[in-house]
């Protein structure tokens, strides 16, 4: 795992230079903050169907009986 960290940071370092660390900190940002981001949305339908089941419903986008 460091040969892969070392790889990534020489690389990145040559190919961007002196923007190599504002580049590293967006892309470790973009890996936490997009799973969250999906979590959230699955969170989000998942408490509109328990709400829709509590009211007697089949979902956010079907009207039931």
């Amino acid at each position: 795992m460091d040969n892969f960290l070392n790889l990534i940071t020489t690389q990145g370092e040559a190919i961007f230079g002196s923007f190599w660390p504002m580049v590293w900190a967006l892309v470790r940002i973009v890996i936490i903050v997009l799973p969250m981001f999906g979590a959230v949305a699955y969170l989000t339908l998942w408490e509109r169907k328990l709400i829709g089941w509590m009211h007697i419903r089949l979902g956010p986008n079907r009207v039931g009986p």
